[in-house]
């Protein structure tokens, strides 16, 4: 089997942007030349990866199983075209991260924001994906860092464990910010937008709920939090978030308060355990830790002026 890497960044670029004129775009080629290479490609690994019925690109389920091993080829091969060129021309250096959705709204661009301070120089990439996709990554070397929900998915070295208190987030118009606190009392008497179903919050929300003797009622969920903060933007409901996303200055008009009894969201910052430890690197796992510092001194303050 000859395989080319063109063809499965093309592959992989149609499955991403579920267009071929998208991906002719992205690729700066043409839709032509990416017909041609999907249907090479196909010939050559002996079955169909789209449905073309009607004209449409489908991914067929075949398409979406050699997708996770095309994207992790690929990402292995660019983080070698990475170090060779680090090494040619001396470069700084390169820091890949990957990250579940939580921490990519608030947490990791603030983190980012204050390498790039201090590292002007160094390359950065980030890929948001789910925590079972990151400790993949993590555990194949295939990026240095990983922000993921615990408990972890696969071994790796922690770096830094992150438990933020989740928040009541609700429009700056709500009735529940008279309250300094939210019970969980308060939260049942109002509409609840949930995470996706079996998400550790809303798990423990039940738990809280149940040993005060409320029911929890979510008629929408949100995949992501900053999801779910959107739809309180937009008066739906209310919702209760990772203090990381409550704090972001967003100009969305959605305020929030601690909530009692306080749950926990639990994060972990890790690097391979085979993954030699460097300069670039230890600066960006600190810059992680500061930004999750500031991030709780927000949050004591708050609590602070809700105990006076």
């Amino acid at each position: 089997m000859n395989l080319k890497i063109r063809q499965l960044e093309i592959f992989r670029a149609v499955i991403e942007l579920g267009s071929v004129t998208r991906a002719a775009e992205r690729l700066n080629c043409t839709q032509p030349t990416v017909s041609i290479a999907l249907s090479n490609l196909e010939a050559e690994i002996g079955f169909a990866l789209f449905d073309r019925t009607g004209g449409h690109f489908l991914p067929t389920a075949e398409a979406h199983k050699v997708f996770e091993e095309v994207e992790q080829s690929l990402l292995s091969f660019e983080r070698v075209k990475d170090r060779i060129s680090e090494l040619r021309n001396r470069s700084a250096g390169c820091v890949r991260v990957a990250s579940h959705g939580a921490p990519s709204a608030y947490l990791l661009p603030e983190a980012l924001s204050r390498f790039a301070a201090s590292f002007p120089d160094v390359k950065m990439d980030v890929l948001v994906r789910s925590s079972l996709q990151v400790a993949q990554w993590v555990e194949n070397r295939q990026v240095d860092f990983g922000i993921l929900e615990r408990p972890l998915a696969r071994p790796a070295s922690i770096v830094l464990d992150i438990d933020f208190p989740c928040v009541c987030l609700m429009p700056s118009d709500h009735p529940l910010t008279a309250l300094k606190v939210i019970e969980i009392a308060d939260l049942a008497k109002y509409r609840l937008i949930g995470v996706t179903k079996g998400h550790s919050v809303d798990d423990a929300l039940d738990r809280a709920a149940d040993a005060n003797g409320v029911v929890m009622t979510r008629n929408i969920c949100g995949y992501f939090f900053v999801t779910m903060r959107q739809l309180v933007a937009s008066g739906i409901g209310i919702a209760v978030v990772d203090i990381s996303n409550a704090v972001a200055g967003l100009g969305d008009g959605v305020v929030w308060r601690p909530l009692r009894p306080e749950i926990l969201y639990e994060m972990s910052v890790v690097r391979s355990t085979t993954l030699q430890h460097s300069p670039v690197g230890d600066a960006f796992a600190a810059s992680i830790e500061a930004t999750t510092c500031q991030v709780m001194e927000k949050y004591r303050s708050v609590i602070a002026s809700a105990e006076t």
